[in-house]
């Protein structure tokens, strides 16, 4: 939207800003919370915070949103992502507890808690009838049963 209007300078200002933030404070964030404390930092934390800045710039200069309309949507969205972390974070416990090699430990509790997190999320999403996960799931079948079809022509059935 800020490309539309015209505002190229704001998302760059943004990520330079996102950029220093990351700079100044990996070393201690690392120091303090370990490989955990760092990852927080540079996911969520900083894409968060990134986002809000971005959402207030729009709100407030160009009347972009209705705050009563963004407000019980961002509530939903946020209750969603705090069960859908906390779900990953048994699923990761669960997994660490299970895998026996260090090596293979790591990327199977990544991705196992990953995958029950993002489960969880879109499960949640499509229950409440969020409208952009209702049309990425309407999108996958339609591209699944692309394929199928694709894959049957090529077979034969």
């Amino acid at each position: 939207m800020l490309y539309a209007l015209g505002k190229t300078h704001i998302p760059l200002i943004a990520q330079l800003g996102t950029a220093l933030l990351l700079t100044v404070l990996a070393r201690v964030t690392a120091t303090r919370f370990g490989v955990g404390g760092l990852m927080m930092l540079t996911s969520p934390a900083v894409g968060y915070m990134t986002a809000l800045g971005l959402f207030l710039v729009l709100y407030k200069r160009h009347q972009a949103f209705l705050l009563k309309e963004v407000l019980p949507f961002a509530l939903h969205i946020f209750a969603v992502g705090v069960v859908s972390g906390w779900i990953a974070g048994q699923a990761k416990t669960l997994l660490d507890r299970a895998s026996v090699p260090r090596l293979l430990s790591l990327g199977l509790v990544t991705a196992g808690g990953l995958a029950a997190g993002a489960g969880a999320f879109l499960s949640a999403s499509l229950a409440w009838q969020v409208p952009e996960a209702v049309a990425c799931s309407r999108y996958l079948r339609w591209r699944g049963d692309t394929i199928v079809r694709r894959m049957q022509s090529r077979v034969g059935l």
